[in-house]
């Protein structure tokens, strides 16, 4: 014998997909839509250190056809200033924009899935350059430009050369390539770019991210541009 609570709820359920379905339910489809989505962005910038609301939008009609389902379409979130915790401090992101695709168990996150996740971040030049101690912006052309003081035989330059950003897919660690000097002494100091350029690279921190992989990095006027992706990943894991 069903319990009288749960076939109330399941009468419940269905006039409401009725309304949806049948036409003139559509008001009550969106209202139902953006509490959610309302909620969610209260819950995510709990998260997050931001002050700044974050846009919530998630895919896919009837909304509430996931009360049965149990599954939505998709999920994006973007947000701007977005702190995140890394290493017992916070690294701030200019934007952030995700969104993960065939999401299940969207009401319990200890459950929740997503068939794919893409990611994007871009962090400030500004920011970057405090986080690394090392003064870095955008070189042109998708070009990172780093400026080092260094000093030969008592004598202090600064030191700027350019490359082009990237990630290894291996070891997902942050490469810089086909570095090019400035004019002064890095272009006659045998192995004294190689060394700058490692430097540099092994500043930049990738945080390893449970189910998502680093695809690539890109030098934008906005700031270093980061892409990730995950497949059948776990919600809960990227906490």
């Amino acid at each position: 014998m069903s319990r009288p609570g749960r076939g109330r709820r399941g009468i419940v359920i269905l006039v409401v997909l009725a309304l949806v379905i049948l036409g003139g339910g559509a008001a009550v489809d969106a209202l139902a839509r953006n509490v959610v989505e309302r909620r969610a962005s209260e819950a995510l910038m709990a998260e997050v250190s931001t002050d700044a609301p974050l846009d919530v939008s998630i895919g896919g009609w009837p909304f509430l056809g996931l009360l049965v389902t149990d599954r939505v379409d998709s999920v994006r979130i973007v947000g701007h200033d977005v702190g995140l915790p890394h290493d017992g401090r916070t690294i701030t992101l200019a934007s952030v924009d995700a969104t993960a695709t065939g999401v299940q168990h969207p009401r319990d996150f200890a459950r929740a899935k997503a068939d794919r996740l893409d990611v994007t971040g871009v962090m400030t030049w500004s920011d970057l350059s405090r986080e690394i101690g090392i003064e870095v912006a955008y070189g042109g052309d998708g070009r990172l430009q780093a400026t080092q003081r260094i000093e030969i035989l008592g004598v202090g330059f600064d030191a700027v050369f350019s490359a082009v950003p990237g990630v290894d897919a291996e070891t997902q660690r942050f490469t810089l390539t086909d570095p090019m000097a400035a004019v002064g002494p890095l272009t006659t100091t045998a192995g004294l770019l190689d060394r700058l350029v490692d430097q540099v690279a092994d500043a930049i921190p990738l945080p390893d991210l449970k189910g998502v992989t680093y695809r690539s990095s890109m030098a934008t006027e906005a700031g270093l541009q980061v892409v990730l992706v995950g497949e059948d990943v776990s919600l809960e894991s990227l906490r």
